[in-house]
């Protein structure tokens, strides 16, 4: 017999198991190709679908943008819905959820305490009652939308996102109380003082008010001059003087210039952002270059109004809270600095560039002054622009469509959950919207009866030394169940006032009655009490114990729990015919207020402002520190809002143009006795910006409006360039620089012209040195972690830094604002100059490491920041998802330009940690541009219009916008001939 050999037989069982294993996981990639992608949308066909009278047609273009075509509106909003419910579904779900507080169910434990605060806010029954007094028209288009969105759920059940079968979950069904559900979680998303004023109150506890003020300059323009030269306000009819220069120095004797780059110089490979990728290795562990936080602190110019805060322990718990708010805002991927945004509009070339030639009457012998007849290129209508700045995600936050019936044709960016267009045009209005910026949340110090802890005081005699005697209201409890998965369920009694709910109540839950309690099967937990009927005063004073003996606790007023019809003020909007009806249009719109930019075919353009604004007395405490709670004067005054309207418009100015851009509303903060709307402007940098545009351009254009959306010189950065170069502008202080990298850089800032562009090495320099000034003069004397959460909202820091900087710049050692330059670590006092050469020396040995490699020309700004899109289950709340769906849901990283102070918009945060300190949170993330005597506008999305993460829909739209490319839309009522995928709704008939 023949003796076997396993040796000889072993190379083919290894090709069989080879064979077997390849077989298998490409089956395994086939599986999960199809699982991932079976959602995707069908866009080709038909599909029978009931709750429309007549066929609605669907039709998509390469880039997944919908133009919907139906024969009626009731039907065009329900086709909307279905393409929504298509493209966005799991998106639209998971900020439902956000809004209703349903995140544990999802993704476990660790979501419970941010479910708890997301609950207390009610947005579910302050959605119900909107949805009570909305105008039967937009009540009928919200119910349209949601049949539509409904019907896609019914045909598409097993064959949903693939996000619903990671989460092993389904949707519930969709309601019209939901699209207002979105629409005022997004109004929260964009009020920055919900957190900030508690941050701002902690401070004012640990430095008193005159501290704080410091770094909220109530200008709203510093340092630009007192009268404003160079920063325009929203409302400004006239545009400012263009200056020769910046510069923060306070004689004309030092001067330092920094010329202005000129427009026409700007190529615009120049203003591109970079597409090429990478990441930057670190060649060992960066230790920041001084840890400055000393116990010690010298003692502030001024006491502190101890009713400013809510007691002896108020810092910590202020911080405490508005922590805790701050961190469930970015579990959900609120991220940044609130919402933004750039939004201007010009009238007509003929208008706004009057040109004219001399003529010789021959006949009488007279000169004539005549209109010269323009080329047809420079021939145009009024032009608007719009860029929404919102977090970096994936999806995008909005969504491009066309929207088309007899009465209604309508193109621009919706919002996932809602039927209407938010920017966009019709055939004869434009409209593109930016954040105001509003002071829209006041918190309350309430007073606690001391005898009876389910009571707390009304009336201003509650602040007198004795409480007895002042009216009296008693707190409510509102029960609420809260699922956790793969536990129990936890049930809420949180406690209300008339004001709103108890938020002083969550560092103590979060401290002492939730955190390290395991939940058990079976088990229940309570904030308060088992019974909310029969409450005892026990489990309250266990609760509250440490708030005795002061009895404080703390509410808040927020315009976004007023009422008003915000739906029905879209639908007239998208429907306006003119400028008058627009207006009247967004009258009712409450919250988020906005700028609204207008543009017509008639050439006409408008700035209105909406919203509702608090109505504050003008003797009351600074809006941004608690207010008393139980003093009248406090309160907001009257009915508590106002109409932004109110505070003035702007029609057809003549500057020939409008201009938001988050900057300060109007220059006077008086008005009729009451207090300014806001003292929380961003600095002006990128309205002056845009106005130095709009002055150079010899004529305009929509490619011009393009061309301005992604410029990215910043004028903060040449301002504090300018100042930075004059410290080292002597002899002996460059001789103080140690290293050649240094005088290198040094080298570089002197040439600059503060264009954040991705290749620039002086960028990077800059950047690095800003964070490393920031955190210089103010970490010492705010402490490590009231740093890091004022420093969260980064215009705040830039703008106190620029406020301070100036006043320094004046030479006045003596200064109540020098005292923030001094190191409260050492027993000298130090001042702006040391600081300012201290942070640039910091910044060149961050970049040495950071950048690995001694070669100043190579430290790209790009390779600080990158961008990359991430999708929430590639998040810190998804610990269960496989790490392969969380690569597969994120895109690759893009070096990017731009900063939080260039048109296009590029915000890092300076509280990050180190290693995503200079990454990209919140930008230009949807641009929109177009001539009202065009019949095209002009789009771009940063990723996709597609939330099928899988298909190419999702990604395509990401080359282009980083790469000014615009894509171009027909607002003709037939689908253009790009659009070549057709999928019919056809009615089933009974």
């Amino acid at each position: 017999m023949k003796r076997f050999s396993f040796a000889r037989r072993t190379p083919s069982h290894i090709v069989g198991i080879l064979l077997v294993l390849l077989v298998f996981c490409a089956c395994a990639a086939l599986f999960s190709f199809v699982v991932m992608t079976r959602s995707a949308p069908k866009t080709d066909g038909s599909e029978d679908v009931s709750g429309i009278q007549g066929e609605v047609s669907l039709f998509r273009n390469e880039y997944g943008i919908v133009h919907v075509i139906a024969t009626n509106d009731a039907d065009a909003y329900f086709g909307i819905g279905y393409a929504h419910a298509q493209d966005r579904l799991w998106q639209m779900d998971f900020r439902r959820r956000v809004a209703k507080g349903q995140l544990a169910a999802l993704f476990g434990r660790s979501m419970l305490e941010h479910d708890i605060f997301l609950r207390t806010m009610r947005f579910d029954s302050l959605s119900a009652q909107l949805y009570r007094q909305t105008a039967p028209e937009a009540r009928a288009a919200l119910e349209a939308y949601t049949r539509g969105v409904n019907a896609y759920l019914a045909a598409n059940k097993g064959r949903l996102a693939f996000e619903f079968d990671a989460l092993d979950y389904e949707p519930d069904v969709w309601k019209p109380e939901d699209c207002l559900l979105l629409q005022r979680l997004w109004a929260w998303e964009m009020s920055s003082a919900f957190t900030l004023d508690l941050t701002l109150a902690a401070l004012a506890d640990s430095l008193g008010k005159e501290r704080v003020l410091q770094l909220l300059p109530t200008s709203g323009n510093a340092p630009y001059n007192s009268d404003a030269y160079y920063a325009p306000a929203v409302l400004d009819s006239l545009l400012p003087t263009k200056p020769a220069s910046f510069g923060l120095v306070g004689n004309a004797a030092n001067l330092v210039t920094m010329p202005l780059p000129s427009i026409d110089s700007l190529a615009p490979a120049s203003t591109t952002a970079s597409v090429s990728a990478g990441t930057v290795s670190m060649r060992k562990p960066f230790t920041e270059a001084q840890t400055r936080v000393s116990a010690l602190r010298k003692s502030a110019v001024g006491s502190a109004d101890t009713l400013v805060c809510a007691t002896g322990r108020a810092g910590k718990e202020l911080h405490t809270l508005a922590e805790r708010i701050r961190t469930t805002r970015e579990a959900v991927q609120m991220r940044g600095s609130a919402i933004g945004s750039n939004a201007w509009a010009t009238r007509p070339s003929a208008i706004f560039h009057q040109e004219t030639d001399t003529l010789r009457d021959t006949t009488t012998g007279q000169t004539l002054v005549v209109p010269r007849l323009l080329p047809d290129r420079y021939k145009h209508g009024a032009l608007l622009a719009n860029d929404l700045h919102t977090p970096f995600s994936n999806p995008a936050m909005f969504y491009e469509a066309h929207i088309t019936s007899p009465s209604l044709n309508v193109v621009g960016f919706t919002l996932p959950g809602m039927p209407f267009v938010l920017s966009g045009r019709n055939d004869k209005c434009s409209w593109g919207v930016a954040n105001m910026m509003l002071d829209d949340t006041d918190y309350f110090l309430e007073t606690i009866d001391s005898t009876d802890l389910k009571q707390y005081l009304t009336s201003s005699a509650a602040l007198s030394s004795s409480a007895s005697g002042g009216a009296k209201e008693k707190f409510f409890f509102i029960a609420d169940t809260i699922y956790v998965k793969d536990s129990s369920i936890a049930v809420l009694d949180a406690r209300y006032t008339k004001r709103s709910c108890v938020v002083s109540d969550f560092p103590t839950l979060q401290s002492g009655l939730l955190r390290g309690v395991k939940l058990r099967s079976g088990e229940v937990l309570r904030i308060v009490n088992d019974s909310v009927q029969n409450i005892s005063q026990k489990p309250l004073q266990t609760l509250f114990q440490r708030q005795k003996p002061e009895h404080r606790c703390i509410t808040f007023s927020w315009t976004g729990h007023y009422m008003s019809d915000d739906a029905a003020a879209y639908l007239r909007l998208n429907k306006a015919q003119n400028l008058a009806e627009a207006r009247v249009a967004v009258q009712t719109i409450g919250a988020p207020a906005l700028n609204i930019a207008l543009a017509d075919t008639e050439g006409n353009i408008a700035m209105i402002p909406c919203g509702s604004v608090p109505v504050r007395s003008v003797s009351s405490t600074h809006p941004n520190f608690l207010r008393k709670g139980a003093d009248t004067n406090e309160a907001w005054q009257g009915t508590g809002v106002m109409s932004a309207q109110e505070l003035g418009s702007l029609a057809n100015p003549p500057s020939g143009r409008v201009i938001a851009a988050n900057n300060h509303l109007q220059r006077s903060n008086a008005n009729d006795g009451r207090m300014p709307p806001s003292f929380l402007w961003d600095a002006p940098a990128r309205a002056a910006r845009a106005s130095e545009y709009l002055q150079d351009f010899e004529h305009l254009s929509a490619n011009n409006m393009t061309i301005m959306q992604t410029d990215v010189v910043s004028h903060v950065a040449q301002m504090l360039t300018a100042q930075l170069v004059k410290e080292f502008s002597t002899t002996s202080a460059t001789a103080q620089l140690r290293l050649q990298s240094e005088r290198e850089g040094l080298k570089l800032l002197r040439a600059w012209n503060g264009e954040m562009s991705a290749t620039s090495a002086a960028a990077s320099i800059y950047a690095v040195f800003l964070e490393r000034y920031t955190y210089n003069t103010l970490s010492d004397e705010l402490g490590e972690a009231l740093y890091n959460q004022y420093a969260a909202i980064s215009r705040l820091p830039v703008r106190a830094m620029l406020h301070l900087t100036a006043e320094a710049s004046k030479g006045n050692a003596d200064s109540s604002k020098a005292w923030w330059f001094d190191n409260k670590a050492t027993s000298r006092m130090e001042t702006a100059s040391e600081i300012m050469r201290q942070s640039y020396s910091e910044a060149i040995d961050v970049l040495l490491r950071r950048m690995n490699t001694d070669s100043v020309a190579a430290w790209q700004y790009g390779k600080l920041h990158t961008l990359t899109l991430r999708h929430v289950l590639s998040e810190s709340i998804s610990p269960a998802v496989p790490q392969s769906i969380k690569n597969a849901v994120e895109s690759r990283k893009y070096e990017l330009s731009g900063d939080a102070h260039t048109l296009f918009g590029s915000e890092w945060q300076m509280s990050a940690r180190l290693e995503t300190r200079f990454q990209p949170v919140l930008g230009s993330t949807a641009r929109f541009v177009c001539d009202m005597q065009d019949t095209l506008v002009y789009v771009a999305l940063a990723g996709g219009n597609s939330g099928e993460i899988f298909t190419k829909a999702a990604s395509n739209q990401l080359p282009l916008w980083l790469n000014n490319v615009m894509i171009p839309l027909s607002i003709s009522r037939e689908a253009h001939p790009s659009f070549e995928k057709r999928l019919v709704l056809v009615p089933i008939t009974p």
